[in-house]
């Protein structure tokens, strides 16, 4: 037997493992993709649209909204603890005291809320029901 032929042998022989996936391509958890600021780009709360603050969520999960104008409709700046939980069908979202669903999808976040004891069915704006679609508006920075 030449060496080339007992080469072969042994690397068709040996077992070949991947190298392991970059954490940039891994698929990220629901937390970790609410990491960063974003901006509404629907806002609608009992289907009046109106877009009034940008949200940044850190790596805790807490929210914080600033405001993008002063006047009418606009609210102060404001910090949310936020607690998701992704397993529930559909998502479940809470911000404070309100309670939601939402969904990740298309690189968006879509959230329906409600500041009532019940959380929405549907995401789509109702009585009472707040609903907001969000794009990054910047890269998390990666620390």
């Amino acid at each position: 037997m030449t060496m080339r032929c007992f080469a072969l042998m042994i690397f068709a022989a040996c077992p070949v493992s991947a190298a392991p996936v970059p954490k940039e391509l891994a698929k990220q958890s629901d937390a970790e993709f609410l990491f960063g600021v974003w901006l509404p780009t629907t806002v609608a709360n009992g289907g009046a649209a109106k877009a009034t603050a940008r949200w940044t969520f850190d790596r805790k999960l807490t929210l914080l909204s600033e405001p993008l104008g002063v006047g009418p409709g606009f609210v102060p700046r404001a910090e949310w603890v936020v607690k998701i939980d992704p397993e529930q069908k559909p998502k479940q979202i809470s911000i404070g005291a309100y309670r939601g669903i939402y969904e990740i999808a298309d690189g968006e976040v879509r959230i329906a809320y409600s500041g009532g004891a019940n959380r929405p069915e549907q995401l789509k704006p109702g009585p009472g029901i707040a609903y907001t679609i969000l794009r990054r508006a910047e890269a998390p920075d990666k620390k």
